[in-house]
């Protein structure tokens, strides 16, 4: 633990929402700052925009981004030169299959190389994606800006200005796992935003996460599916169906499960959204009212392929950026899988679209004071050495890394420090380190995996 996070957690409530505000408004200047108004004004312009426009957009990206690639990117040089590919074989999309699959490992041995010359980056996206796998990636300010007018142009369609009360269930720590005491929230007044912590809930908190919704009246419930869910379930086992009303619930960062959304719009008997995004920024995907997930056109082109390599309705889910000149992905696996939608939206989107994205399917780890926990890959964000790692408790009390590392691993101590942050001291961790991890039968990683309990909840 730095010495920034020890002062945060040593200092009384209101000193905590003056840090997260402060934080909040450098964000903001960053996210929306110089710049913006151009994005914004295109993220606005691509709604009108016909199936012919949208293509004649993307080549004209696509093209700068080989380019770019070509001219001043060290990996794609030698790669595309040991494969006789030139600029002169590339002229639009249409020949997108023609270059190589970029695999997560080859982005994480070869990231320096895959950073262009003469490009500052904007931001630097520390992410494990969905496999557990560190990653560094390097955006421009367009790309930065990007994703994020794209999700508040989402949640202004669906009813949220960025004037609204917003509550929020992500990954951020607002206190120690271990502090049991309330309230487990902080407020982040640049955005107007409402941190609850996904790492408290349990049945003796859960009133007190209910009873803030219902004094604070969000207008938004955004967040991770699991911990949203649980408030929900919560509510609705209690019957207090109803008591909190948001006008919209919109869910992120792992698998919208139908039970779940059930479950959420049982409890605040509003409208639940998804929308599916990645660190990375190479791909938003926004769930319509039919359910169905458009892939916004401006930020990156998706494929699905199946095993061979060959266009399929369903299988892997391969990105390329139109925008990101700093550290372009091109056919980047994911790690995520996709079925197309290959019938005409009912919404008359004219964006290429999914039915499904699988994501993260993980099993929720459920913690000795009872707290129940649905993503934890956060205790890999900044650690170097593992390819990819895989959570397994074994039962209330012991929980087991199995690691697969790419050599030498020498932050030991830091993964198991970032880990108890989350877990709480009373959890056991066996650290396991192991030359490969099985997939599922359909060839997904599973990052978490639960042998205690399921994570849906009893019928009601």
């Amino acid at each position: 633990m730095g010495l920034r996070q020890r002062l945060y957690d040593g200092s009384p409530v209101w000193v905590q929402n003056l840090a997260v505000t402060a934080y909040g408004y450098q964000l903001k200047r960053k996210r929306y700052g110089t710049g913006f108004a151009a994005v914004r004004r295109q993220i606005e312009d691509c709604r009108t925009w016909s199936a012919t426009q949208i293509r004649e957009y993307q080549d004209a990206r696509f093209a700068e981004v080989l380019d770019r690639s070509f001219d001043a990117v060290p990996y794609y040089r030698r790669t595309f030169g040991e494969l006789g590919i030139t600029r002169a074989d590339l002229s639009s999309l249409a020949e997108l299959a023609r270059l190589p699959l970029l695999a997560k490992d080859v982005v994480r041995r070869h990231g320096p190389e895959l950073i262009s010359h003469g490009v500052a980056s904007y931001w630097v996206q520390h992410t494990s994606g969905s496999t557990g796998t560190p990653l560094d990636v390097h955006l421009n300010r367009w790309t930065y800006q990007l994703v994020h007018g794209l999700l508040a142009d989402y949640e202004r369609h669906s009813g949220i200005s960025r004037q609204d009360l917003r509550a929020t269930f992500a990954g951020r720590l607002t206190q120690p796992v271990d502090r049991m005491t309330p309230p487990f929230w902080r407020y982040n007044h640049a955005e107007r935003q409402l941190l609850f912590s996904a790492y408290h809930l349990n049945d003796e908190t859960l009133p007190l996460y209910l009873g803030e919704l219902r004094r604070r009246r969000p207008s938004e419930i955004i967040g991770y599916p699991s911990a949203i869910s649980t408030v929900a379930e919560y509510a609705v086992r209690k019957g207090l169906v109803g008591d909190v009303r948001p006008r919209v619930v919109i869910t992120n960062s792992e698998t919208l499960l139908a039970w779940q959304r059930e479950v959420i719009e049982e409890a605040f008997r509003c409208p639940v959204r998804d929308y599916y995004g990645s660190a990375e920024a190479v791909v938003f995907a926004e769930q319509c009212a039919q359910q169905a997930y458009h892939v916004n056109p401006l930020l990156g082109v998706a494929e699905v392929l199946d095993q061979s390599g060959a266009p399929a309705l369903e299988g892997q889910l391969v990105c390329t950026t139109l925008t990101n000149t700093v550290m372009p992905l091109i056919r980047y696996e994911i790690g995520d899988t996709a079925t197309v939608l290959n019938t005409p939206c009912a919404c008359g989107r004219p964006w290429a679209a999914f039915t499904q994205i699988v994501g993260r399917t993980d099993d929720v780890i459920v913690t000795p004071d009872g707290r129940r926990i649905g993503r934890i890959d956060h205790i890999f964000k900044g650690l170097h050495g593992i390819r990819e790692c895989q959570v397994v408790q074994e039962s209330p009390s012991l929980v087991r890394l199995d690691i697969v590392t790419t050599g030498e691993f020498t932050e030991r101590d830091l993964l198991l420090g970032n880990i108890r942050e989350r877990l709480g001291p009373e959890m056991m961790v066996e650290l396991n380190f192991v030359d490969r991890i099985p997939r599922t039968a359909s060839g997904k990683f599973r990052g978490v995996i639960s042998r205690v309990r399921k994570e849906e909840p009893a019928s009601h």
